[in-house]
């Protein structure tokens, strides 16, 4: 006779956000130390906050032998994305980061900014990294995504089938919640609340969900405009354009990370000029956009894949003007 599977949930904090880990466990195994293992030796690899993980020593010295597994595979997935997107997803944007105080240091160095490299000039392998130009990495944008990949993959081979992972938004769900689905919700993009009001809750299966949104970290000059964490490689400006959210449905969370910002970053009618090639590759966008009246707007390539309708999105774009508008 099988043993009834136990739901049992993780927390803790990482990578400066929160990490949730629901899973079905017929064992009812506490894997809790083994998760916070592999993400202090995967902060140790890739956080730009750790003066001495793989990314801070490569950033310093323009080289780097990799300590770890996970510097490899974000590099390559990184370089992948960064040429789907036409250079919209940059990671090697760190100077700038800083410069608009997004980053670990306020402190920018002279050499840098003069030229948006990329990663065509840095060379890797599974072993390490180097590049002979003056280029610095901050994987952010794609990094808490892989994360949730490795944990997933963690619990798939200890025979976990049945599970949801998030880490600051970006969410990886494999096979069902018992008798139903799991559900990734989305919040309403606003600049004006802190408070985290969910507008949409997405029903996941054997898929990953990442949202990239400029109202996720932003700053206010002393002239009163709106600089974004998410800066364009094209006009190395700060400021944010039309994109209030966007969310990328995806088979993996690195892949569906790494979209969610590039495509923020690009623009709305970059996006959809980008749609048919996303989707056979099995990702899907729902973007939140201004238009010109500044009313909130809907985009979606695939509103079947979100569990929605042409008449649902016609109805959350009201809600979402409505509850705007009365927070004003």
């Amino acid at each position: 006779m099988l043993t009834e599977a136990t739901h049992i949930i993780q927390r803790g904090n990482t990578m400066g956000t929160t990490y949730f880990v629901h899973y079905l466990d017929r064992h009812s195994r506490n894997i809790k130390p083994e998760i916070e293992e592999i993400l202090k030796d995967f902060n140790q690899s890739l956080s730009i906050y750790i003066s001495d993980s793989d990314i801070s020593i490569f950033n310093r010295k323009g080289r780097v032998n990799f300590r770890y597994s996970y510097f490899y595979p974000v590099l390559e997935e990184a370089k992948r994305i960064y040429r789907k997107t036409n250079g919209y997803f940059n990671p090697t944007l760190y100077h700038l980061v800083n410069k608009y105080g997004f980053g670990p240091s306020d402190e920018v160095s002279s050499s840098m900014g003069k030229n948006i490299l990329g990663l065509e000039v840095i060379e890797f392998n599974r072993e390490g990294a180097s590049s002979k130009k003056s280029v610095q990495l901050d994987l952010n944008a794609i990094a808490k995504g892989y994360a949730v990949d490795v944990i997933g993959e963690y619990l798939e081979s200890k025979g976990i089938s049945n599970y949801i992972i998030e880490i600051g938004g970006d969410i990886r769900a494999m096979g069902a919640k018992g008798n139903t689905t799991w559900n990734a919700g989305i919040i309403m993009p606003d600049y004006r609340s802190k408070a985290e009001e969910g507008i949409l809750e997405v029903p996941l299966c054997n898929y990953s969900l990442a949202t990239s949104g400029a109202y996720r970290n932003f700053s206010i000059d002393f002239d009163g405009a709106t600089r974004s964490h998410l800066i364009n490689p094209v006009t190395r400006d700060a400021k944010v354009n039309e994109m209030l959210s966007v969310t990328v449905l995806a088979k993996n969370c690195i892949t569906a990370d790494a979209y969610a910002t590039g495509i923020s970053v690009a623009g709305l009618k970059v996006a959809i000029k980008w749609t048919e090639a996303l989707a056979k590759e099995g990702v899907y966008i729902l973007a939140f956009f201004s238009d010109e009246k500044k009313h909130a707007r809907i985009y979606c390539s695939s509103p079947e894949n979100f569990g929605l309708t042409k008449k649902n999105l016609a109805v959350l774009e009201k809600q979402i003007n409505t509850k705007l508008q009365n927070r004003i």
